[in-house]
């Protein structure tokens, strides 16, 4: 995993030296942790809230894991640290652009107040320190009184000293809770484990890269033995909604040319569940007849100029309940596994809400396996809901 601490004029000693130790101290153990400190644009020197000079070790890249964000001044409402940080809003950007490529976010102390003002954190579980929380509340956060809270590729702590918590955290996704106890013991902390459910857990194993969270392999649309569903207000705010797509990416209906493309990715979807897309030659067809059709959308997202994504967006309508305003579905969604860390998956899912939206509906519903654990993570990053719903009956 490549984990790079963001620094910045005004910050916060321990934000910074607490996780950098814990991090630094699990990859001398042998985790396949690398850890840098980052800048926006090349300084050759920091100088921390308390005087600390700190040599970072290069710039923000787009290569990073995990971007964690330390706090500091945000109290004292300083023009050094978070505070003034966010007025000039020259972070802000490049943490949602973070977001958009799938990079993991963690925000120690006030350091949640820059990622909350980059659109990062919206209606999510999340924390920060306590004489700030009103103010996390206040961008709409659901507010967590606890030291760590995981949030999937969101990962929020209190004040100060919980960044030593959060980063023996990252240590335990990262490279098991085995390693983060020795890292414990070694630095003789006795760290605060998270109220998360497994399922908040990324799936992915120490070097392995996490991507948009929909890969093939993990995709939604797949109503197995153990599927649910996940729902969302089309009201709410996901992370880094109403921004622009990074550049290469864009999202729009399919066309009579997508069918080779579309086929393709279908065939990835239906690997292991024992169905198949359609042949050939009825998919141009389908695809017309799909077309025709006012209340759906088949949606793809073209990276670089190559089609890499698809979701079918159906808008269910008309309703008696919720002043007759309609719901849509979104299922059969899968993005190339080589288009990871793009943020096209994140595009995609993103486009088929606005739609949503224009129809008027109440609400966005979708299908995951239960399994698909990171795929998860990724949907409540776009603020929707698992629950547990409806029956099925196939074949019919």
């Amino acid at each position: 995993m490549r984990a790079e601490i963001a620094v910045y004029d005004g910050v916060d000693e321990l934000d910074v030296v607490g996780p950098l130790r814990v991090l630094r101290a699990a990859a001398g153990m042998g985790a396949a942790l690398g850890v840098r400190l980052v800048t926006r644009t090349p300084a050759p020197v920091i100088t921390a809230h308390h005087g600390l000079r700190l040599q970072p070790d290069g710039v923000l890249s787009r290569e990073a894991d995990l971007i964690l964000v330390p706090g500091g001044g945000w109290v004292d409402r300083a023009d050094r640290g978070a505070w003034g940080e966010v007025r000039r809003g020259e972070w802000t950007p490049l943490l949602r652009e973070a977001a958009w490529r799938g990079a993991t976010l963690a925000g120690v102390c006030t350091g949640t107040m820059l990622l909350a003002h980059a659109g990062v954190v919206g209606r999510r579980r999340a924390t920060t320190h306590r004489a700030a929380r009103a103010d996390l509340a206040a961008l709409g956060a659901t507010v967590i009184d606890e030291r760590v809270v995981d949030d999937g590729d969101l990962i929020t702590c209190a004040g100060v000293t919980s960044g030593i918590d959060l980063a023996l955290w990252l240590v335990a996704r990262a490279a098991g809770e085995e390693l983060a106890g020795r890292v414990a013991d070694a630095i003789e902390y006795p760290w605060s484990h998270p109220g998360a459910a497994p399922d908040r857990w990324p799936a992915t194993g120490p070097g392995e890269a996490r991507g948009d969270g929909i890969a093939p392999e993990e995709a939604a649309g797949r109503p197995g033995p153990e599927a649910e569903t996940a729902t969302r207000a089309v009201g709410d705010a996901g992370a880094g909604e109403g921004a622009a797509p990074p550049p290469g990416i864009e999202v729009r209906p399919a066309r009579p040319g997508d069918v080779a493309a579309l086929l393709e990715l279908y065939r990835q979807l239906a690997e292991g569940f024992g169905h198949q897309p359609a042949s050939p030659g009825r998919a141009g067809a389908i695809l017309a007849e799909i077309s025709r059709q006012p209340d759906r959308t088949l949606l793809v997202v073209v990276c670089d100029g190559q089609v890499v994504g698809t979701a079918d967006l159906i808008v269910v309508r008309p309703s008696l309940t919720h002043e007759g305003r309609p719901w849509a579905a979104i299922e059969n969604v899968v993005v190339d596994g080589r288009a990871r860390r793009r943020g096209a998956g994140r595009a995609l899912m993103e486009e088929a809400i606005r739609r949503a939206r224009e129809h008027g509906c109440h609400r966005v519903q979708l299908l995951s396996n239960n399994r698909r654990t990171e795929a998860h993570a990724f949907y409540r990053a776009l603020g929707f809901e698992s629950s547990a719903q409806g029956f099925r009956l196939q074949p019919l």
